[in-house]
């Protein structure tokens, strides 16, 4: 290897003292397999691999193959330098400031038989002439080649466990299969074992072995006598037995911390080998050092978590416990409860959410009065109601110590709030307690007389202020802190009220031109720019005021529908990948460039909500402080709004990109420097949490829940193009304290204060939308939603129409939606349904029916395909005798035969009906149908509108049907009807009036060509706009024959610019394909 390939001596001294430089070059360490005895990587495999994952310019490397002499050697001091680095190998591996990379792949087998005549250079050295020993080109097949796994050798397994005992996790993979950080320490004994056992090979077994082990016991115990804090991520159970045995070599260990782990036992073997291994680990010096044990995220079934609680109760130094989020219940809280009495200690437990009840907190109760020594109990986000909280009240006025009690966001009623108001102003060390998002809303005046009596209680951020003036004024009079969601107390912190309408353009568009922006919303365009450039996203104190969306263009966006449609407005809901920064390696932002959907425009068009962009970051002035709180408490509009859309990125940043980044640097602004600064992505502090499981982001999928038409919630990400979103949900509607408090329970949030504004936020989308939702629209809801479904219904209190289509429903679902269509229509609110495509028998129409015919306001009703017969419209019949309001019934690809026909015919006959349009196409309506529709046109007066066509009519229906609409047309009757050539025919026996009147001058002639020419133009081009004012103005003030003003209109239609133009200037269209037309432009 050529010296220049060397990292220099010099260079290792600047490394040494360069902090800058140090951070510019990493060195890292490849562990990997040798393919063949001559040669690691015979065929390049394994550097193709590496290349492909890191940035490796910068970096300095340790490959064994390139960086130790290899045989032969033939020189005294390159042994003595292969000897001491075989010596300290474990250096490269375990120290603190190096990293590993791991690549366990091998070259694939076909690849290497069809490179088997391939020659590569290697050292050979024939044994009967050692003095012709060379590097030459030896044949690949005819090398010693080991195809044995990464797992089972001996060497990559040591230099593995090596990089497990550094104090953070450095490791690298580009493997292909295996993701490596949950690995607890291995002690030197199961190490031995696994050696022993012969699950670990060696090249020369005799001479490496036993070096290998007393190595890899030699490095654990160095680290493990000087570890204070061991803080592991994503552990089984299996590794969490592994670390058990571990635990007894450290010695002065303080605190231990485990995160994102799965400990459910598989069976109750590994749960009893759980306890043993923990019993075992309780050396002497663990019991006088530990003193805090947290575990966060861990989901663990209830033998783990009693071999815990037995290993607790023996740690007498234990000082503080944490198990947040980790599924907690009652049994659970119990068993820790009873452990936990012998820690004489203990001063701090959180409990935090997890779902422990009345049982649960009754337990903690007796602990606390019993207990002389906690100071802190959190059981925030649980699940506890009035009999739970009554009994801590009562352990708070009993215990002399405790300090700190804190139950946010449980389901604390009234009977709670006042028997823990007691035990506030009789408790005298108590000085916090915190019950914000609890129902307490009736205990309100106990509460604010807690706090006058006992002035230094600290409340928190509570919101029941926001629920009870007497509260507020309560808090008020003693000068506390009466903060909103994220109130700091200040006057500039403290918001004034914002009333926006989640349903109205208006509202939104006053609300993003709000004088504190809270919300600047930034150009899809910018976006393209930075990611062409290879650039990250900017927070929004360094965004040009080019890339966001000026005050001027959210006002044309407000007045114009046409420009509305060319630039959709759409909230970003993604995982922040860094504590520091959302999108450290532009993953996100090439998904959101990339991102392409068939009824939207390009990404380049849209405006985007980005929290890190679009508002105001760390650190702020006064004012952006200010701008910052209006958005907390209104940032939900960006999602729950029915104007708006949502794309959701469901997933981090692949390994391999993320390995990519880590050789990079970036912008940021960090707390404790002034100004933005560039820092290497390594030493951002980065968040592991899968998206499907943070707080925020299933917050912002709740309130999309929420929208109008749920399809509006779209997801992507990087292994495929599908717009995965909500099209199969029923919306989340329920304004019940308790009932918003379990959804929230289940979400992970890094500060409790988040948790706390989801919840507040989210009561608040759903009573608007109960009280202002007047459309909703789903598609596609499978069964279970569709319980969900009637059971929000009934809460829309100024619903008017229903579109609920493509979802299969049973008898006893339809049963259930007639009874919440029946509150709806109590209610006086619904004005349309569409339920196209949901049922398969009449049983549905005639469940339905009784509640549609007593809506007092419904004028359209649509019940398409759902394989309605002769039954089903009789049930039909019975909704058009019983309505005193409806005027359009559309049955469209049905079975409905004659027998239908008949009652719907007489239906039309009746005084009573006020039905003006009717539509059976696509049934199976006969002569004898044709008959009865035929003798019902000449009494029908109100009826305008009639369209049976593709129904089975032979000549003798038609001939019926073609004489009714002459006598019509002698009558002066004019209605629109459907199969269009018997209308025809009809309407060109006798002269129509407008025939008779006087031609048009010339000027009509040349409009409907320029009409025609707009047309063609609009659909090929954006260039029709120069004629759009002009003829549309004359097009909606001549007198044209109604089949010419039909023909031009609908031309019009084809294209969503002309559409708009149309709509804007409100010109009707009565041709037989408006529908789909409208339909096709609207999608």
């Amino acid at each position: 290897m050529p010296e220049e390939a060397s990292v220099s001596l010099a260079e290792l001294r600047k490394w040494r003292e360069d902090l800058r430089f140090r951070m510019k070059h990493r060195i890292i360490s490849l562990s990997h397999v040798w393919e063949t005895m001559e040669h690691p990587d015979p065929l390049g495999f394994q550097l193709g691999k590496m290349m492909a994952v890191a940035d490796v310019d910068s970096s300095w490397w340790f490959v064994d193959f390139m960086s130790l002499f290899q045989f032969f050697r033939d020189r005294p001091e390159q042994e003595n330098s292969f000897r001491a680095a075989l010596a300290h190998m474990h250096v490269m591996y375990s120290h603190d400031d190096t990293w590993t990379m791991v690549l366990e792949d091998l070259t694939p087998r076909e690849q290497m038989d069809n490179c088997s005549r391939q020659e590569v250079d290697v050292f050979s050295c024939p044994e009967d002439q050692p003095q012709a020993r060379k590097v030459g080109p030896v044949r690949l097949q005819a090398l010693h080649h080991n195809r044995r796994p990464y797992q089972q050798r001996g060497w990559c397994r040591a230099e593995l466990e090596w990089s497990g005992t550094r104090s953070q996790v450095h490791i690298i993979n580009c493997s292909s299969t295996v993701k490596y950080g949950g690995r607890a320490p291995l002690c030197p004994e199961l190490f031995q074992q696994q050696v022993e056992a012969g699950s670990l090979h060696f090249t020369h077994r005799s001479k490496d072995a036993r070096p290998v082990m007393e190595k890899q016991a030699e490095v654990f115990l160095a680290k493990a006598k000087s570890c204070k804090s061991l803080d592991l991520k994503s552990l089984p159970v299996t590794e969490l037995i592994v670390l058990a045995d571990a635990l007894f070599y450290y010695e002065v260990l303080a605190h231990l911390s485990l995160a994102n782990c799965n400990f459910t036992s598989a069976c109750l073997e590994q749960a009893k080998g759980l306890s043993q291994a923990l019993e075992r680990s309780a050396s002497f010096s663990l019991y006088r050092t530990l003193r805090n044990v947290w575990l966060e995220q861990c989901c663990m079934d209830f033998a783990v978590l009693e071999a815990l609680s037995n290993w607790l109760s023996q740690l007498q130094s234990l000082e503080g416990i944490g198990i947040r989020q980790s599924g907690v219940q009652d049994h659970g809280a119990m068993c820790l409860a009873r452990k936990l009495k012998s820690n004489s200690l203990l001063r701090y437990i959180d409990l935090s959410g997890n779902c422990i009840e009345d049982a649960g907190a009754e337990a903690m109760a007796q602990l606390l009065q019993k207990s002389r020594s906690i100071e802190v109990l959190n059981l925030d986000s649980n699940r506890i109601e009035n009999a739970g909280a009554v009994a801590l009240a009562k352990a708070v006025t009993e215990n002399p110590v405790v300090q700190k009690l804190l139950l946010s966001y449980n389901c604390i009623g009234a009977r709670g709030a006042c028997a823990l108001a007691a035990a506030a102003r009789e408790g005298t060390s108590l000085k916090t307690l915190y019950l914000h998002g609890s129902p307490v809303a009736q205990g309100c005046d106990d509460l604010a007389g807690a706090l006058r009596g006992k002035p230094t209680l600290d409340f928190g951020q509570t919101s029941v202020d926001q629920v009870a003036a007497s509260f507020a004024n309560g808090l008020t009079s003693n000068d506390s802190d009466a903060t909103g969601m994220q109130g700091t107390g200040s006057e500039e912190s403290r918001v004034e009220g914002i009333s926006v309408d989640l349903t109205s353009v208006d509202s939104l568009i006053d609300f993003l031109l709000h004088p504190a922006e809270p919300i600047r919303l930034v150009k899809g365009s910018y976006l393209q720019s930075l990611h062409w450039q290879g650039l990250t996203m900017p927070r929004r104190q360094d965004v040009p005021e080019d890339g966001f969306v000026s005050r001027e263009e959210l006002q044309k966006w407000k007045d114009e529908v046409k420009f509305r449609a060319e630039h959709p407005i759409v909230g970003l809901s993604h995982a922040w990948e860094a504590l520091e920064h959302p999108d450290y390696a532009g993953f996100q932002l090439s998904l959101i460039v990339g991102f392409r959907h068939s009824d939207l425009p390009g990404t380049e068009m849209w405006w985007h909500f980005i929290d890190y962009m679009s508002t105001f970051q760390i650190w702020q002035t006064p004012k952006q402080d200010y701008s910052f709180q209006v958005y907390m408490q209104h940032g939900h509009v960006m999602f729950a709004h029915d104007e708006t859309y949502t794309l959701a990125i469901d997933e981090l940043t692949p390994e391999a990109k993320h390995v990519a980044a880590l050789s990079k640097s970036i912008r940021i602004r960090l707390p404790d420097a002034d100004g933005v600064q560039t820092v290497p992505v390594r030493d951002l502090v980065l968040k592991g949490i899968p998206p499907s499981e943070r707080g925020w982001m299933r917050a912002e999928r709740l309130w999309s829940r929420a929208r109008s038409s749920p399809s509006r919630y779209m997801m992507v990400n990087e292994a495929s193009e599908g717009r995965r979103g909500l099209s199969g949900k029923a919306p989340l509607m329920t304004t019940d304290p308790h009932s918003v408090s379990k959804e929230v329970a289940g979400m992970k949030f890094a500060q409790q204060k988040d948790a706390d504004a989801v919840t507040y936020i989210l009561r608040q989308v759903l009573e608007d939308k109960a009280n202002n939702l007047r459309l909703l629209t789903l598609v596609k809801l499978p069964q279970s939603e569709i319980l969900a479904l009637t059971a929000a219904l009934p809460r829309y209190q100024a619903l008017q129409r229903l579109h609920v289509t493509d979802s299969p429903m049973m008898e006893e679902d339809v049963r259930e939606l007639a009874a919440a269509l029946g509150v709806l229509c109590l209610q006086h609110s619904l004005e349309q349904v569409v339920l196209c495509r949901n049922m398969q028998e009449d049983s549905g129409a005639l469940a339905l029916a009784p509640a549609l015919g007593s809506c007092c306001r419904l004028y359209d009703l649509d019940l398409s395909g759902n394989g309605l017969g002769n039954r089903g419209a009789q049930a039909a019949t019975s909704i058009v005798q019983t309505s005193q309001s409806l005027r359009s019934l559309r049955l469209n690809q049905n079975r409905v035969g004659d027998a239908g026909a008949l009652s719907l015919a007489q239906s039309l006959q009746s005084r009573a009906s006020l039905l003006e349009e009717l539509s059976l196409k696509e049934n199976f309506l006969g002569d004898a149908g044709a008959g009865h529709f035929a003798v019902a046109l000449q009494s029908a007066p109100q009826l305008s509108t009639l369209d049976l066509d593709q129904n089975r009519f032979g000549r003798a229906g038609r001939e019926a049907l073609h004489l009714a609409l002459e006598g019509l047309l002698h009558a002066g009757r004019d209605i629109d009807f459907r199969p269009e050539e018997l209308q025809v025919a009809g309407r060109q026996a006798p002269p129509r009036p407008h025939q008779h009147q006087r031609r048009r001058p010339l000027g009509a002639g040349l409009l409907a060509g320029s009409v025609l020419l707009l047309g063609f133009t609009l659909y090929k081009s954006r260039l029709g706009s120069l004629l759009e004012h002009f003829v549309l103005d004359r097009l909606g003030t001549q007198s044209f024959a109604p089949q010419q003003r039909r023909a031009t209109t609908c031309l019009l239609l084809r294209c969503q610019t002309g559409f708009s133009a149309v709509q804007r200037r409100g010109i009707q269209c009565s041709c037989a394909d408006e529908p789909t037309l409208v339909c096709e432009t609207m999608s």
